[in-house]
């Protein structure tokens, strides 16, 4: 049976004339987060070794079931973060798991009621896939085990790192940010999501006790995206019972420019 094998040998091979193309298919594609930027790297990856790729960025049909897209040349690379599309283990093509790991709903407790119970129904999920995917990536031996844990046998798991497009660490940090922050301060810097599994509270509360016993002078930044829900604003009250909300600084999603930036005056 196809298994891991493939993966690890495939595209290290000649094509030899074979059609076979990789279809990613990822729910919400969006340039610039996390999974969108492995997808796209994945692709550009691809491409440059001479697969036929395609990104799907959509709810799957079951029209899709019997069409050329998804035929038997087709390898799909299906992109799991939440939710479980029901028809992609209706495909007859190869079907390779990208396992994103899903957020312990536990961590979610009394920040995101909703997405508390998505999480919830995404592991449920991620539960039976082993019985319809031919093999699964997952970019760290913790994704691994979870998968294990799930039912997964270890030795159609391959754990391969994020990749990463070292082309853009080339490019000019946005000058505007290293002009208004590099100073007499302190800079720490941490980069990741808003949201309750980070545990943003624990870095503040950290920074607090550093900037209280050593370093007056310190300020932190948090850069990356907002998510909705209770989360963020607790976090502004606890800094601001802390005493430190005006050296808290909350930069939201940024450009990779502004993203180089602040590493710069780290």
């Amino acid at each position: 049976m196809w298994k891991r094998a493939w993966y690890e040998n495939c595209l290290h091979q000649e094509r030899g004339g074979t059609n076979m193309r990789i279809v990613q298919v990822v729910a919400g594609y969006k340039k610039g987060d996390g999974v969108g930027n492995a997808v796209a790297a994945m692709d550009e990856f691809l491409k440059k070794n001479g697969y036929g790729t395609q990104i799907c960025s959509r709810q799957l049909e079951y029209e899709d079931i019997d069409s050329e897209m998804f035929g038997k040349d087709t390898v799909v690379f299906y992109q799991l973060a939440l939710l479980a599309d029901p028809v992609i283990k209706h495909l007859k093509c190869r079907k390779v798991l990208v396992f994103q790991n899903i957020t312990d709903p536990e961590l979610l407790e009394g920040t995101d009621g909703e997405r508390r119970v998505l999480c919830s129904a995404g592991l449920y999920d991620a539960a039976k896939t082993a019985g319809y995917f031919d093999a699964a990536i997952t970019c760290s031996q913790y994704s691994k085990k979870c998968l294990v844990d799930m039912g997964w046998n270890p030795k159609d798991i391959t754990v391969l790192p994020i990749m990463v497009r070292f082309d853009y660490l080339s490019m000019a940090p946005a000058k505007e940010i290293i002009e208004k922050y590099r100073d007499d301060n302190v800079n720490i810097l941490f980069t990741g999501r808003v949201y309750p599994n980070k545990k943003h509270e624990d870095i503040i509360a950290a920074f607090a006790a550093y900037k209280k016993r050593y370093c007056t002078n310190a300020r932190l930044f948090l850069v990356g995206g907002i998510a909705e829900g209770d989360y963020y604003p607790s976090l502004l009250a606890y800094a601001e019972k802390l005493g430190i909300s005006e050296d808290v600084v909350f930069t939201g999603h940024v450009p990779f420019r502004e993203y180089l930036a602040y590493y710069h005056i780290a």
